[in-house]
């Protein structure tokens, strides 16, 4: 492997746990259409990728259910408090993080996500980051081909000198076989050593 010139992170379940909180803002997206929970996750299934590459808006997809718009926004913004986003950050990742920014690595995120998720995490998050890289933008999602590509737009890295790491096996692998060298993230205290600049 060479020298590490640029490590990119996803954002879901590597910086920050995401599942805690889906399942509220989809609960309470469900009280509101009348839904089981169970009912309003099937729907969201059906519908996360096109809203995840930017080809539905949550404007049409509550029109469709019947929803209102504000009221879903609203949910957001309750859901989705500074306290509880900040509940939920992976502390390991975080502290990984500032270290590599001490160094003054190049640092990047790059994540599938829904537009309108963007000011509840990511916003919170770019901070962290010299650029970061969001499937909504792209219009395409992990694992396609074309969102890793996006990395080289931001530095003259070869994909050697790329360190990537995301939980989802499928990403991994799809990133490896670009030649990045791509790592599966798994949640434990001494997960980062390996990489210690120190």
């Amino acid at each position: 492997m060479s020298s590490p010139k640029c490590y990119v992170f996803d954002i879901g379940n590597v910086v920050w746990y995401y599942p805690a909180l889906q399942r509220q803002f989809l609960t309470t997206w469900a009280g509101q259409l009348n839904l089981t929970y169970d009912q309003m996750f099937s729907e969201f299934v059906l519908v996360y990728q096109q809203l995840e590459t930017g080809h539905l808006k949550l404007s049409d997809w509550a029109l469709s259910l019947g929803g209102d718009l504000d009221k879903f926004i609203a949910s957001l913004d309750q859901v989705y408090s500074l306290p509880n986003f900040n509940h939920h950050l992976i502390s390991t990742t975080i502290n990984f993080i500032n270290q590599l920014r001490s160094e003054n690595l190049p640092l990047g995120y790059l994540s599938n996500v829904e537009e309108f998720l963007y000011p509840y995490i990511h916003q919170r998050l770019e901070h962290l980051f010299d650029f970061h890289i969001l499937s909504y933008q792209v219009g395409v999602r992990k694992p396609h081909p074309q969102i890793y590509q996006e990395i080289f737009k931001y530095g003259p890295w070869q994909p050697s000198e790329v360190i990537f790491f995301d939980d989802t096996l499928s990403n991994v692998t799809a990133a490896k076989e670009l030649g990045i060298n791509a790592i599966q993230f798994h949640d434990t205290p001494d997960f980062y050593n390996q990489f210690s600049l120190k």
